[in-house]
């Protein structure tokens, strides 16, 4: 089963690797931040439940474009969280390496989701426009 997600990743074009990689980065990052920040601690658990959801969906259908299902659970509430949880902390420093963080986590995690919506809506095996 693992092989076969290998495979399937590996013949994803170069550019959908990369943000794949990017996608888990922006995550991890959160570990910096975590002790102080809730908003750290939120992304991380929401990163940390998708993983067992994922491997679920792939084991049941073995189709690599499912697995973004569970970013749409668990990743979608942090669009509307993490801005509400930088607001309402105490001493808002809007210039830190945590806001910079947060910013970029959500872009990432906006364009996840709407790149997840995309591949569960469309059909894995659709020929690409050139």
């Amino acid at each position: 089963m693992l092989k076969d997600a290998k495979d399937q990743i590996k013949a994803m074009p170069a550019a959908v690797q990369i943000w794949m990689r990017w996608l888990n980065i922006s995550f991890l990052i959160g570990l910096v931040f975590l002790k102080e920040h809730d908003g750290a601690r939120w992304a991380l658990i929401a990163y940390a439940a998708s993983f067992p959801a994922a491997f679920l969906i792939f084991y049941l259908t073995r189709r690599i474009h499912l697995t973004g299902l569970p970013h749409l659970v668990f990743w979608s509430p942090l669009l509307v969280y993490l801005p509400i949880s930088v607001s309402a902390g105490p001493g808002v420093d809007l210039i830190s390496a945590y806001h910079l963080w947060l910013v970029l986590l959500w872009l990432t995690i906006a364009i996840c989701v709407i790149l997840d919506l995309r591949a569960l809506f469309a059909p894995p095996d659709r020929p690409r426009k050139h």
